[in-house]
Order: C-alpha cells, then sequence, then structure tokens
C-alpha cells in the first residue's frame, strides 16, 4: 500500500522553523494530489491534477512555479476510490460519517470531496519574513473568506492522534473552486451535492530539512504547544 509523502512537520511550524527547504518541483515529483504551505506560511497550497495553486493572503489564487519555497506539505500520487454521494450535510456531518464507514481512527487516509457546495469557509494568510513568528501568532493574523454555492474540490487528510506533531491531528483540509478564483485552508462547510472518494495509506514517508540550522538546534519536544495553537486556530 502506498504512503502518503511528507515534507516537513507540523511541530516545526509551532517552533517558527518557517524556511522553505523543498520546491513545488520537488514535491510535484511525490505526488500530484496534496496541501501545503509556502516559506514563512505563504498562503495555503493546493495541489490538484499534478499542479500547483496558492491562495495568498488577498484570496487571490496562481499557479506556483518550479522553484517555489515549500516549509510543510502532503502529497501522494492520486488513486482515490469512490465512497459514496452525499447531499445536503454539513462538513462537521460528513466527517463522522466518513470515519463511521472507516470503522477505525487509526489509519491515515486522503478525502476527496468533488461537488458542490452551499457555503465554503476558508482562510489563508500572508507571507511572514525571518525573524519568523510562531505559528499561534501567524493564526491570530489569518484572513477569513466564504463563497456560496461554489462547486470545487476540498482535499485533505485525516490523520490519526498518535501522529501529532508530525501532521494535523484528525482532518485537515483545503478547498479550490473549479473555476480556480476562490480557495483556502478549509475551515467550515456544507455540501449541497457531491462525490466523496478516499484513498488509504500505510504510513507516511517524512522529508525533514537536515542540513538546516535552525531545525538541528531547535527544541520540538513541546507537542502540547502545537496541540493549543490548533484548538484555538480551528
Amino acid at each position: 500500500m502506498q504512503k502518503v509523502n511528507q515534507f516537513g512537520t507540523m511541530q516545526m511550524l509551532a517552533e517558527s522553523l518557517l524556511d522553505g527547504f523543498v520546491k513545488n518541483k520537488d514535491i510535484l515529483c511525490s505526488g500530484n494530489v496534496g496541501i501545503g504551505t509556502g516559506e514563512g506560511i505563504n498562503g495555503e497550497l493546493i495541489i490538484w491534477n499534478g499542479k500547483s495553486y496558492r491562495v495568498d493572503g488577498n484570496g487571490n489564487i496562481t499557479e506556483l512555479d518550479d522553484d517555489f519555497p515549500i516549509v510543510y506539505a502532503n502529497v501522494h500520487k492520486s488513486n482515490f476510490k469512490f465512497v459514496n454521494h452525499f447531499n445536503n450535510i454539513t462538513l462537521e456531518l460528513l466527517r463522522k460519517e466518513i470515519l463511521d464507514i472507516v470503522g477505525t481512527k487509526n489509519i491515515i487516509f486522503s478525502l476527496l470531496i468533488d461537488g458542490k457546495f452551499k457555503y465554503v469557509n476558508t482562510r489563508s494568510a500572508f507571507k511572514s519574513n525571518k525573524p519568523y513568528p510562531g505559528l499561534e501568532e501567524v493564526a491570530k493574523n489569518q484572513v477569513n473568506f466564504s463563497k456560496n454555492n461554489v462547486e470545487g474540490y476540498m482535499i485533505g487528510y485525516y490523520t490519526p492522534v498518535l501522529y501529532q506533531g508530525i501532521g494535523v491531528p484528525n482532518y485537515h483540509q483545503h478547498f479550490i473552486s473549479k473555476n480556480f478564483d476562490f480557495g483556502g485552508h478549509v475551515t467550515d462547510a456544507e455540501i449541497l451535492s457531491a462525490d466523496v472518494s478516499i484513498q488509504f495509506f500505510s504510513g507516511i514517508d517524512i522529508e525533514l530539512p537536515i542540513s538546516n540550522n535552525d531545525y538541528k538546534n531547535a527544541n520540538l519536544t513541546n507537542i502540547n504547544k502545537l496541540k493549543e495553537i490548533i484548538n484555538k486556530s480551528e
């Protein structure tokens, strides 16, 4: 079974380790679908059909060039399996139903929701520069967006809590509209009509910035700090 490819960790972001250590072209060699963020939390990234898009702090969407620096990403080679078609359901309830279908909270999987949404609420952030703020400070300055009656793709991952510090526990989803004019990190949504597909993974293949001195000298042991930041920002 395939593993999900991850670049960086969430704990790195919590501790202000925001240097981009891989390029867009590198992550696209590892997968054609996924999510992430650029150096300095430079927007919210959506990788779809082998291309990478950034939703910036103004909500504008641009396709990334090959050398765009990335600090965190999850990507994989798409092999989704259709699960079911859903109508008139909140994202919160859909997430619960998917976990009931999966039957366990201990397996990593990717979730693709393709369809029409009554509304989608998202957020993004402007790029920070060195000395980088912590993820908590970045979260305070994020910009929120919302769109009604939008068609698009919601792409993300479910990560078991046992991976706390490596990834975002539970669901982490990004959105991009089918006409590429709206997107970001998903905070809430309601589905009107959508096909839902899942892809399971046997584990995580992680690449870390082992040549970066800030990373080598950092204290990354305070996992509870990340949990507190996520609880405040979601």
